[in-house]
């Protein structure tokens, strides 16, 4: 029984001894609190401002980068999908009048057909123009946000991120 006692004496005082040493240890991660009215403490706190300044107005810059970045890379999505489809359909145009070539006569395209197909050639090519257009001006508009960073004293990724 006084074994039995003693030895959960040592366990209790063990156990004890571990919390006390984690705790120290928890402490010790954590500097140590400055008196806040410590006058050598105010030049670290203006220097540890102006990092937190320059690092919010990088953020607030990084995300307007990043929003334009985004208008840019949706206008060029567009712009290649306008141009797949132009392209699309002066493929299956150049078929059809390969075809119509080949048959003797007047061939199979009638003059109402070709009008209408070389209308639809038309406005998917000024659809592309127009895409394209409104993707350079949203490039050239990245560019200058880009300049303007640069000559703010930051550094942005230039061109595309994955090619």
């Amino acid at each position: 029984m006084l074994a039995q006692i003693s030895c959960l004496f040592f366990c209790l005082i063990g156990i004890s001894s571990c919390s006390f040493n984690r705790t120290a240890n928890i402490d010790s991660d954590h500097p140590s609190k400055a008196d806040g009215f410590s006058h050598n403490s105010f030049v670290e706190i203006i220097q540890q401002t102006e990092e937190n300044q320059r690092k919010k107005k990088s953020l607030i810059l990084e995300s307007e980068w990043l929003k334009l970045r985004l208008q840019v890379v949706e206008a060029e999505k567009y712009a290649c999908s306008a141009r797949s489809a132009e392209l699309e359909l002066a493929s299956e145009m150049a078929r059809f009048g390969s075809l119509d070539q080949k048959l003797s006569g007047e061939g199979f395209i009638g003059e109402n057909q070709r009008i209408h197909w070389n209308a639809q050639l038309e406005s998917m090519r000024s659809s592309t123009i127009t895409a394209e257009a409104r993707a350079n001006l949203l490039r050239r508009d990245l560019f200058d946000l880009r300049q303007k960073i640069v000559d703010l004293g930051y550094q942005v990724p230039e061109g595309p991120v994955v090619e």
